[in-house]
């Protein structure tokens, strides 16, 4: 089995993390998505990659000061060679044009696919920064780097070595059933719904798995 943070930052307003699951049998993706506002750290780990997008597309020092926004990373795994990579995507806003404009960098491997190649990397310190954000990403599935609400409970202080990926996953099963289970005394058409609805062991069904927050609570 393996699992992987595949995408970390905000789509449609909210903030959405999304883990890859594949093991022999079947690839999934489990969207884990919430409207509350993350950690600062969070919005600090995706605007320290504003470097690296700068030089990417060779803007002048000073060219859209404080416009550039980074929105999301996603990360990706080349089957074979298991060599990392990324793509970073944002925008910029303009006085002329509140909407501004939107960028997607090209996608850059972690290291060569083979001995010899002159692909061009990611430079040492934008993988350091890309390890900073799934650090946070992995806080805030854990619950312990929150702004507002709890996913779960609270885990050390963030600071420490990120939980192996292949048990964030049963950390959503594991809320989300335990929501199903504190309900079922009352409201069991809600209790089917959430059943329907939401991940859980097994990851029966079809191949996305998504569950909202909000509050740090699970809403459907």
């Amino acid at each position: 089995m393996h699992d992987r943070i595949a995408k970390v930052g905000f789509k449609d307003g909210a903030f959405q993390v999304v883990i890859k699951h594949e093991d022999a049998h079947q690839k999934k993706d489990t969207v884990v998505t919430c409207k509350d506002d993350p950690h600062p750290d969070l919005h600090a780990a995706l605007a320290a990659l504003e470097p690296f997008v700068r030089e990417v597309f060779l803007w002048e020092p000073g060219q859209y000061s404080g416009r550039v926004k980074v929105r999301s990373v996603s990360f990706s795994m080349s089957e074979g060679t298991d060599v990392e990579g990324a793509v970073i995507s944002g925008g910029v806003e303009l006085d002329a044009d509140p909407s501004g404009f939107n960028w997607t960098t090209p996608h850059r491997p972690f290291d060569q696919y083979s001995e010899g190649g002159n692909a061009t990397l990611w430079c040492d310190e934008a993988q350091a920064a890309f390890r900073d954000l799934r650090r946070e990403a992995d806080a805030f599935i854990k619950g312990s780097k929150r702004r507002q609400g709890e996913l779960f409970a609270s885990e050390g202080d963030g600071t420490s070595e990120p939980t192996p990926i292949g048990e964030l996953t049963d950390k959503v099963v594991e809320v989300v059933d335990g929501v199903i289970q504190e309900a079922l005394s009352s409201e069991e058409g809600l209790v089917e719904d959430l059943r329907s609805r939401h991940v859980r062991k097994g990851f029966p069904g079809p191949t996305e798995n998504v569950v909202h927050f909000k509050d740090g609570k699970p809403v459907h």
